[in-house]
C-alpha cells in the first residue's frame, strides 16, 4: 500500500494506492472525501477506484521535483484518477506494478502532474 496524493475531477487530496495481483485501487482519504462531496464529486464505490485493464500508463517527471514527481493514471468507471508519488518511492511502485502483472506504460513529461489526464466530473 502507498500513500499518494490524488487528483480526480477538480478535487485535490490525499488517499492509498493498494498494488495487488491484478488489482489497483486508489482509496481517497476521508478528508478527500469530504472535499470531494462539496465539489459535487462522488467516490465511485465505497472502496474507491478501481482500475479496469491490465495496463497501466505511468508518467515521470524528467524535473527533479521534490514531491510526488511519479504519477499513476487509474482508469476507473469511464473516469481517470492520478495518484502520485514521491520520488524515493518511485522504484518500489513501479516493481510492485510489474509483479502483480501489470503491463506498465511509461511516459516521460518535463512535469508529471497528471492534470491533462484526469477526466472532469460532472
Amino acid at each position: 500500500m502507498f500513500q499518494v496524493g490524488l487528483i480526480y475531477g477538480a478535487v485535490h487530496g490525499d488517499g492509498t494506492l493498494t498494488v495487488g495481483p491484478g488489482c489497483l485501487i486508489v482509496e481517497p482519504s476521508s478528508g478527500t472525501r469530504k472535499a470531494a462531496n462539496w465539489s459535487g464529486v462522488q467516490v465511485p464505490t465505497a472502496t474507491g477506484f478501481q482500475h479496469e485493464g491490465d495496463e497501466v500508463t505511468v508518467l515521470l517527471s524528467r524535473l527533479p521535483t521534490p514531491v510526488l514527481n511519479t504519477r499513476v493514471l487509474v482508469r476507473a468507471d469511464g473516469r481517470t484518477v492520478s495518484a502520485g508519488v514521491p520520488p524515493w518511492v518511485r522504484r518500489r511502485l513501479l516493481e510492485a506494478l510489474e509483479r502483480s502483472g501489470f503491463r506498465v506504460h511509461r511516459e516521460r513529461r518535463w512535469l508529471a502532474t497528471g492534470e491533462s489526464a484526469v477526466t472532469p466530473w460532472p
